[in-house]
């Protein structure tokens, strides 16, 4: 579940292929198959949600999708 826009969007983790934080600001972007979604969380709150399992920082400004 993310915060999207002034609600809340469910994204299945298998459809996650990575998460980027913006170059500027707070805000992240969701990659996903079936799109881009813009949310205003940071990154560190995101991956605390996700498992570690299948998903790896591999950079201060990325998550990606190990499977």
């Amino acid at each position: 579940v993310l915060k999207y826009g002034h609600g809340r969007l469910v994204i299945e983790t298998k459809e996650i292929l990575f998460i980027e934080k913006e170059k500027r600001g707070k805000k992240c972007i969701v990659h996903s198959r079936s799109g881009l979604y813009e949310t205003g969380e940071n990154l560190s709150a995101i991956q605390e949600r996700l498992d570690p399992a299948c998903f790896f920082r591999c950079h201060k400004s990325f998550i990606i999708n190990v499977r």
